[in-house]
């Protein structure tokens, strides 16, 4: 196969460079295969040579596994870093489904390999979001109160189905068109779990400064409190001794001016937070993929991930996350942080590596992110 392709073949680079990693963790899961075109028994498709197959595909912009296992049969670069086994597209995706933990140590042993070669700049390096589709529709997603109204319509229908199921068949207890409702309910808890979460995590800045004047006045309600029986407490216990008490008579906390005066703020406070809540924007969730969100881009709102990238200076990843965020303003300060995190771990391979400056559009630009601790930083206005 050497005389198939040219010496300087991006295939025969990533061979190499598979070859220099350390890819003991994927040999550990490797699985007998029982596919279309394979006996079943026969030991699983060797590790390194799936990684050099995907990795090739990746670097030529090919994703589907479909798509990579019918190249592995017409391409001859394919052909070359499948070694010829032309592995099923089933065999390829679970591969990368079990293996996706691994992948992390790769991208890692990667920068150090380019590292070692020179390279890996960061005098400079670059932050940027941009928007992946998700694989579902926008006309999947429900408000909250619709997903709640669908939950309540399914269990009352499978009430109903169960009912009338057990009159025609009392030894049938598991009705066939009970699954999919109960699959697709389990989609709606899924949802409405994602929305409470993200309503106790993520609040609006309105509902953070009442939920500030909450914790405040449940603080002053409860020292104010604590004082005046103290007071109270101890005065009541020297009128029982017979003796009169020094200083001003002390009142029950529950008559006490400055304490019912902190108990209706405390009052107010809890009734603004309700008021607040009810007010709070509508929160959907998408059924087919409840970690999606509704985003804006260039090209309308669309079903869709924030993914996060830092690059160097010669153009090399060194963070690379997805978020459901629709906008970058919070993601500064978390892919710095990965990419300072990625730079500690090239200090312990023996590559030192000090960021220099960070460059960010007006995505980005907020006092917090200018004011936080870190490289120099430009952000644009």
């Amino acid at each position: 196969m050497r005389e198939w392709l040219p010496p300087g073949h991006l295939v025969w680079l990533i061979a190499d460079i598979v070859e220099a990693l350390d890819t003991s963790a994927f040999h550990g899961r490797r699985k007998r295969r029982a596919t279309a075109d394979s006996h079943a028994g026969r030991r699983g498709y060797d590790p390194d040579m799936m990684l050099v197959l995907l990795f090739y595909a990746y670097c030529v912009g090919e994703r589907s596994s479909r798509m990579i296992e019918r190249r592995c049969h017409t391409d001859v670069a394919f052909r070359v870093a499948c070694a010829q086994h032309a592995p099923d597209h089933t065999v390829i995706a679970r591969f990368r489904k079990d293996q996706e933990t691994h992948f992390t140590s790769l991208f890692t042993q990667v920068l150090q390999l380019c590292a070692a070669a020179g390279m890996v700049k960061v005098g400079t390096i670059a932050v940027d979001g941009t928007k992946i589709e998700a694989n579902a529709s926008i006309d999947a997603n429900k408000t909250e109160a619709r997903l709640r109204e669908m939950a309540s319509e399914i269990v009352a229908d499978a009430a109903a189905v169960d009912e009338q199921e057990d009159l025609d068949d009392p030894d049938d207890q598991t009705p066939p068109r009970l699954q999919s409702r109960a699959t697709r309910q389990a989609a709606i808890a899924e949802a409405l779990a994602s929305i409470e979460k993200d309503r106790r995590e993520r609040p609006s800045s309105a509902t953070k400064m009442t939920i500030r004047r909450v914790e405040r006045a449940e603080a002053k309600e409860r020292r104010l409190t604590e004082e005046s029986t103290a007071i109270y407490t101890a005065q009541q216990q020297v009128l029982a001794q017979g003796r009169r008490p020094a200083g001003r008579r002390a009142v029950h906390p529950d008559r006490n001016v400055n304490v019912l005066k902190a108990r209706q703020n405390l009052i107010n406070a809890r009734a603004a937070l309700e008021h607040r809540n009810a007010s709070e924007p509508v929160r959907k969730r998408n059924l087919t993929d409840p970690q999606s969100r509704l985003m804006k881009t260039r090209f309308g709102f669309r079903q869709a991930y924030n993914a996060q990238l830092a690059v160097s200076e010669d153009h090399l990843i060194l963070a690379a996350y997805v978020t459901d965020r629709g906008i970058d303003i919070g993601e500064y300060i978390p892919t710095v942080a990965a990419v300072e995190q990625t730079l500690s771990e090239l200090a312990d391979a023996g590559h030192d590596r000090v960021i220099g400056t960070v460059l960010a559009d007006a995505g980005y630009f907020s006092r917090e992110n200018l004011a936080a601790a870190g490289p120099t930083r430009l952000i644009a206005p």
